[in-house]
């Protein structure tokens, strides 16, 4: 059942990033917003739910991005297995720690991005609009980053309330 709490709230950020953001005043300072969600998978779910998920969610968002293929199912699975290296070295369960390092992560993701675009771009200017674009980001991310983490934790919490609840239901009949 959290597979399923995952990919629903995958499938809805993807939707807000692609209809909605994009028209909003804040469109050149939105991030990918799959970021936290991918760094939350690693923390919390185990390898056998978390690595299906990663692979869906980067094969959506590599279809509907027009980027090269394959770039968000690669840069998900170096994130994923980052965080998940990471995460013997920090107190996961503290969400101000746990933000900040998804913002990190944000960053890490633009500068690739920037890094793709720029190595491909005959602009000569690239990079000082790279530059701007990078910082608003982590500044849009500094706000919504946490929004994001904790919609997942109590949205996690429901569903393993939900589960214990039928749980004990099936197995009392």
């Amino acid at each position: 059942m959290s597979f399923l709490f995952y990919l629903m709230a995958g499938v809805l950020l993807i939707l807000l990033q692609t209809t909605l953001l994009p028209e909003m005043p804040l469109a050149g300072a939105s991030y990918d917003l799959l970021t936290p969600v991918v760094i939350h998978i690693s923390v919390y779910r185990p390898l056998r739910e978390g690595i299906p998920l990663i692979l869906l969610l980067g094969a959506s968002m590599d279809g509907l991005s027009g980027g090269p293929p394959g770039l968000y199912v690669s840069l998900y699975v170096w994130l994923y297995l980052a965080m998940r290296h990471l995460r013997q070295f920090l107190h996961v369960g503290n969400l101000i720690l746990l933000s900040l390092v998804a913002v990190a992560g944000v960053g890490l993701e633009s500068l690739a991005f920037f890094g793709l675009i720029g190595l491909q771009s005959p602009i000569g200017n690239i990079w000082l609009v790279a530059a701007h674009t990078f910082f608003r980001q982590l500044a849009f991310a500094l706000f919504t980053v946490p929004i994001i983490l904790f919609t997942l934790q109590v949205g996690q919490r429901k569903v393993g309330r939900l589960q214990k609840t039928m749980g004990s239901e099936n197995g009392a009949g």
